[in-house]
C-alpha cells in the first residue's frame, strides 16, 4: 500500500491502523521520530543538549537538530511548550 500524499511504503498495515494509532495533540496528528521523543524525554529531565548529547553518543548539534525538528511537529515555540505538547498527546511519560 503506498500513501498518496507522501509515496512512503506501509508495509503490513491499513490506513485506519495508522490513523487510530497516531497521537494527536488538539486535533492534529503528531509523528515524533522515536529518537525526536527520546530527546524530548531528556529535556524534559532538565538535561542540557550538551548532556543529552552525550548520554546518547551523538553530537550536541544533532541533539538540536532533533529538537528543532520536534518543536516543528509540535508548533511549539521553545523546550518547555515542546515537553507539555508531547506529553498532553502521551508521547512523553510525566515525570
Amino acid at each position: 500500500m503506498v500513501a498518496a500524499s507522501c509515496g512512503h511504503r506501509v508495509v503490513g498495515k491499513g490506513l485506519g491502523d495508522i490513523e487510530r494509532a497516531a497521537p494527536t495533540y488538539r486535533g492534529m496528528p503528531l509523528m515524533l521520530t522515536p529518537r525526536e521523543r527520546e530527546v524530548l524525554a531528556l529535556v524534559a529531565r532538565g538535561l542540557t543538549a550538551y548532556a543529552a548529547a552525550r548520554q546518547l553518543g551523538i553530537g550536541e548539534r544533532t541533539v538540536h537538530t532533533h529538537l528543532r525538528n520536534a518543536y516543528m511537529k509540535l508548533r511549539a515555540p521553545n523546550r518547555v511548550s515542546a515537553v507539555l505538547r508531547a506529553q498532553q498527546a502521551g508521547l512523553l511519560t510525566r515525570l
